[in-house]
């Protein structure tokens, strides 16, 4: 378990909870300041550092570089490579709309990723209405729960598994425990799946054709970037996908065609918090 200490500079602001992904803290009021009362889930992401105005968080293992706080300015003049490492995923959106112009600016980019073959196969649908969000969502939340019982239930596993293959099935098992908890939250209205961002973006690329859905994840990855270029955040959203391979009204909603899959798909909006530090990541590089 990773271990996270809260300073007594804590001002309970609860940023910290706003944009944990697996819902660590909460406040305590005897404390007066939010702690992260359920440190088993933390995913070591380091949001709740980052966002912090105040430093009052340190998580254990995780290095940090801290931002001028003339944040967007600093941001804005960086070498690419400092540029790059102030991306991150957004899971709070502001209530400020994004624009159709705004939208399809950053998409018309994402053509310029790489393409396998140049078949160009990817198409993106975007959904921005209200309505159509909160139809998603509740159609999310559903398949999901579908997923989580038929896992659950030795013959509807053994249908799962004739439909999309013994290793999705078993990938699908490990997530059992975070599927508990998700949709205990989602019950509790506690998370949204979709993260209520004001839009979402699908990829989707034929299932039939060489590499057409990994080239659609590039230029999936792309448009997160030129996002990011113009103040946008975003952040992949897995368990849309997942229920797109179960629902009809999914499927119906995006125009699939039969031989078609939603290859990735993404939330985007204006962030509703700043963070003020970076984290350092690394990978482990072998040469031979």
């Amino acid at each position: 378990m990773v271990e996270i200490t809260v300073s007594d500079d804590c001002t309970a602001c609860g940023f910290c909870a706003e944009v944990c992904p697996s819902l660590v803290f909460a406040e305590d009021a005897e404390a007066n300041k939010f702690l992260p009362k359920a440190a088993n889930r933390c995913i070591a992401c380091g949001h709740c550092a980052a966002v912090c105005p105040v430093d009052a968080i340190t998580v254990e293992g995780i290095e940090f570089s801290k931002l001028a706080d003339d944040l967007k300015a600093q941001i804005a003049d960086a070498p690419f490579p400092d540029w790059l490492k102030t991306r991150r995923s957004i899971r709070k959106y502001s209530e400020k709309p994004v624009s159709r112009q705004e939208i399809e600016r950053v998409l018309s980019l994402a053509a310029f990723a790489p393409d396998a073959h140049n078949l160009r196969r990817t198409r993106f649908v975007v959904v921005n209405s209200k309505n159509q969000l909160a139809e998603l969502e509740i159609e999310v939340q559903k398949n999901i729960e579908t997923l989580f019982k038929s896992l659950r239930d030795k013959d509807k596993k053994a249908e799962l598994q004739s439909r999309f293959g013994e290793k999705a099935v078993r990938i699908w098992r490990k997530l059992l425990p975070e599927l508990r908890f998700v949709l205990s939250d989602a019950w509790r209205e506690k998370i949204k799946f979709l993260l209520g961002a004001p839009a979402i973006v699908a990829a989707i690329a034929p299932d039939d054709e060489l590499y057409a859905v990994s080239s659609a994840e590039l230029a999936c990855y792309q448009a997160m970037l030129v996002a990011h270029y113009y103040n946008l955040g975003s952040c992949w959203l897995g368990f849309f996908m997942i229920a797109s391979a179960f629902s009809e009204k999914i499927a119906s909603m995006l125009s699939l065609e039969n031989n078609e899959t939603v290859a990735g798909a993404f939330a985007l909006g204006y962030p509703k918090y700043e963070y003020r530090k970076n984290i350092v990541r690394k990978l482990p590089i072998n040469f031979i």
